[in-house]
């Protein structure tokens, strides 16, 4: 039997304990559009991610370019730039449920930015991925919010303290 699992586990926990960082890892369960109002309806499940190993990101510009500015062949004047981040995070197989595989549908949120999945590694024996992500301008993060409470008030109690 190979070393190498067991070496690939250790460096990830030794990773994930020095430069461990918060990120929410959404599984996209279904989408669903209503052709009446337009409006898309995504169910998405979160897995919060509390030492995800997020490496530096690899800012570039993008050009977005038409049709018709391909095949007319002319000059034409620059425009629809926009600046996208490329980030490869690095997930312990142990910090998601038991049998999840990621898919390229789903999508990270790490310091409010959402990254869509553009290539996934598979470390052997299952020890985790490698995931290259890029970022989404101008979408939404559909971030959930989870609140911990750590008091609790009675019914009869009101929050000045009077009954």
């Amino acid at each position: 039997m190979s070393l190498l699992p067991r070496f690939v586990r250790k460096t990830i926990y030794s990773l994930k304990r020095k430069y461990g960082t918060e990120v929410v890892y959404y599984r996209v369960n279904s989408a669903n559009t209503d052709y009446d109002t337009g409006e898309k309806v995504i169910d998405t499940t979160a897995y919060r991610l509390t030492k995800c190993i997020a490496l530096p990101a690899k800012l570039a510009r993008e050009l977005t370019k038409n049709v018709s500015m391909i095949s007319g062949n002319k000059l034409f004047a620059w425009g629809g730039t926009y600046d996208a981040a490329v980030r490869v995070f690095i997930v312990d197989s142990d910090s998601l449920p038991r049998g999840f595989v990621p898919v390229m549908d789903d999508y990270l949120v790490y310091n409010g930015f959402r990254y869509s999945i553009k290539d996934i590694t598979i470390f052997e024996q299952h020890a985790g991925w490698i995931i290259t992500a890029k970022t989404d301008v101008g979408t939404p993060t559909d971030r959930v919010v989870s609140t911990d409470t750590t008091d609790e008030l009675d019914i009869t109690e009101e929050a000045g303290g009077e009954s």
